[in-house]
Parts: C-alpha cells; structure tokens; sequence
C-alpha cells in the first residue's frame, strides 16, 4: 500500500487519458519558450560577473539549444525532458566550481531558480524532478553545497508535485463538467448534425459523378431491352436466339447497375441522421474501405491509397459516426497533398484494441499549430482542416465516446499520421 503511494506521488499521471497528454504537450510547447528565455537570461546576467564565462556560455547555449529544441518538430512530443534536462544542466553548470568562478549566493539562486521553473513552466512529474535535483546536488559537492542543492531539489519536487496534480484535477473537473453537462451534450448534437450537412455538401459533386454511371448504363440498357422487344416478334427463329442472349446480358447490367445505385443509396443513408445511429456489429475494414468509397469524387485520381488491412476484427459501434470519423481524415490527408501523394491507411489489431492509422506524405503541420490541433477555434488557411477544426473537435469527440483515442502527429516535410485507437468486441 506504501509503495503504491509513493508510486503515484511520484509518477501522479498514471491512467492519465490521451487528452491530458495532449493537453501537457501544449503546455510543454509553451514553457520551453519560458525556459529557453529563462536559461539565455541567467547566462547574460552572468557574463556581467556574477558566474564564471564557462558557466555563462554554457547556460546561453542552452537557451539557445532549448528554443531551437522548440521548434523541431520530431522533439514535439518529448519538450518535457527537453526542459528538464535543459534546467538540470544550467543549475548544475552555474554550481560548477569552474576556475576562477565568483559563484557564491548568485550561483546558488540560478540553481534554485532552475529547479524550481522547470516544473512552474512545463508539467513536469516529481519524479524528473527529483532526478534533475539529484545531478545538481552532485554537481555541487565539490563547493560544499550540495545540502542547500538537496533541499532546493526537494522543494521542487514538491512544487511539481502540486502543480502537477493540480494540472490533472483541473483537466478532469473539467473534462467531467463537459460531459455531464446538457448544455454540451446539445452542443455536441449540433455539431455532429453540422458536421454531417457539411460532409452531404462535399460528397453531392461526388455523388453527382458517381449516381451518373450506373443511371446512364440502366437508362440506356431499359431502352435498348425496349427496342429488341419490338424486334423480337417478327424475327427468324436463328435471330429470336441472338436477340434473347442480347436482351440477358442487358437484362444482368440493369441488375448491376440497380444494386450499385443501391449501394450508393445506403451509404448516404448512413450519413443522414448521426446523432440517432444505432449501435451495431461492424468490421472496421470495411467502414475504412465505404469511407474511401464515399470520398472518392474529392480525392483526385492523382493520390494513391496504400491499404494494409490486418486481420478484421469486429466493433460494437455507431457505424455511421466512425465512416464520418474515418472519411474526415482521409479528405484532411488528401486535401494536404496539394493534388498528388500517397495516403497509408493501415490496421493493426491485438490485446482487445485495434489501432488505425491514416498516414500521408504531404507537407505535415507545424508545431505551433500542432499544439492546438484538438482546439475547436483552430484555423489553418490554405491547407488541412479548413472548417474551423470542428471536424478534427468532433472526430475525437466520436472517438472517446465509442471509449477510444484520436492521436495527430507529425513531422514537417514528412507529412501527418493519425492514429485511432478502439476496443474490439468480445
């Protein structure tokens, strides 16, 4: 029972949900900037006297390093451990005994300013923390300064402790305000309902194309069975032979063409009212591969679809909302590609779940709007999820509420995966 305590004192965000993360990787986003700035900062003051010139170039190239760490996107996800080891060398490097060094109290407030700003700026677990103080504590030994060191680190681990569990009580009162409130529960109808009269107007061109087909090939076929019919009559017993084998194949592409429109009228059946969809068995695959269908007259022919479909598992699910889901991020994907590229879509199941992921090669996203992917007041112009964000705000919405995750990464030049997370049927 104790060691479960100090577990979770030390590691608070476990079972923490997908969005807290998300939430914390917006967070880090914006103390890396604080604690680059703070670093620079510290090294600039020190060049005035105060530190050693070792100790003040090493905490401007930190800085330098932290806020250029900001900006790379492939080091998005891991900012948190960007600022604590960035924190943790800056105090350590200003209680360095570098000769000749003045140290003294300035050094020792760079070092405890340090410490203590990494987790005010990023939500940083006690256990990092702790960590981060350990190496400066050791750092400082040789000056006889390690005690002062050890209960600054101490404090700092107990300020990112409370800030940390501060962040995530909030993050979940609110979370549960969202979803027990009425208000939200109508909110979220409204913007289901919106989304879906958005994805009718987009597909009616593509409709439009593909109702053509199979009408003109019915119409064609009814008037040519017409014609032979009046034929048939007064022909020779060698020509009424010919005619009838006519008059089958046309009668077997009436057929065909009847149940494609039939298919096409089901699909957008599925479509009409999403906020009343029924749950139901359905294979994953098979939604993936109706959305793509459904899509395919706002997709140009110039991108390619590269599908790795697992093994089927089964959903218990709200068919029509997770084609809405699916259909969302490949138009996003391909509306990102400028024209041509290649967009993966794979499936992966295993331990209950099944992962999907929509994968393209295009330009990706920045970092900066990264960090407010999820935010319904997003706006990217010229480029993916150019309705606001309301799509991406209700795919994920539709997600955890058929109790999966909708995850968006990506790294610029190299495109944008979005990956899905939902539990298998029994």
């Amino acid at each position: 029972m104790r060691q479960n305590a100090v577990r979770d004192w030390l590691s608070p965000d476990r079972g923490a949900d997908e969005g807290f993360r998300q939430e914390s990787l917006a967070l880090s986003y914006d103390g890396a900037r604080l604690a680059g700035l703070l670093e620079a900062g510290a090294g600039l003051a020190g060049l005035a006297g105060l530190l050693s010139w070792q100790a003040s170039a090493g905490l401007l190239i930190l800085g330098a390093l932290t806020l250029l760490a900001r900006r790379a996107p492939s080091l998005f996800e891991h900012l948190r451990t960007v600022v604590a080891v960035g924190a943790g060398l800056g105090a350590a490097l200003a209680v360095l005994p570098f000769p000749p060094g003045p140290g003294g109290g300035f050094a020792l407030a760079v070092a405890a300013l340090l410490l203590a700003a990494a987790p005010a700026v990023t939500p940083l677990p006690p256990w990092q923390s702790l960590l981060m103080g350990a190496g400066v504590a050791a750092a400082g030994a040789p000056s006889g300064d390690a005690v002062p060191l050890a209960a600054a680190a101490l404090a700092a681990a107990l300020l990112a402790a409370g800030l940390y569990r501060q962040r995530l009580r909030h993050y979940r009162s609110l979370t549960a305000l969202l979803h027990a409130s009425q208000e939200f529960r109508e909110m979220q109808s409204r913007l289901v309902r919106s989304d879906s009269a958005a994805t009718m107007l987009q597909l009616s061109a593509a409709l439009a194309h593909e109702l053509s087909s199979p009408i003109g090939t019915a119409s064609s076929s009814v008037v040519t069975l017409m014609s032979l019919a009046s034929r048939q009559a007064q022909a020779s017993a060698g020509e009424q032979e010919r005619l009838a084998a006519l008059q089958s194949d046309l009668g077997q592409s009436l057929q065909d063409s009847l149940g494609r429109l039939k298919t096409i009228v089901n699909r957008i059946q599925r479509l009409c009212r999403l906020e009343d969809a029924t749950t139901q068995r359905a294979n994953v695959n098979e939604l993936l591969r109706e959305a793509a269908a459904l899509g395919a007259g706002q997709v140009p022919d110039t991108i390619e679809y590269r599908w790795n479909l697992g093994p089927a598992p089964e959903l218990v699910c709200r068919p029509q909302q997770l084609i809405v889901v699916f259909w969302n991020l490949l138009l996003n994907a391909a509306q990102a590609m400028d024209g041509a590229g290649v967009i993966s879509i794979t499936t992966t199941p295993g331990d209950g779940r099944v992962e999907i992921t929509v994968e393209d090669n295009g330009p990706g996203i920045a970092p900066e709007r990264l960090a407010r992917i999820f935010d319904p007041a997003f706006q990217v112009t010229g480029g993916r999820v150019s309705t606001g964000n309301w799509g991406l705000f209700t795919s994920r919405q539709l997600i955890q509420n058929h109790g999966g995750e909708l995850r968006i990464s990506s790294v610029a030049g190299r495109g944008v995966t979005a990956t899905i997370h939902l539990p298998c049927s029994a």
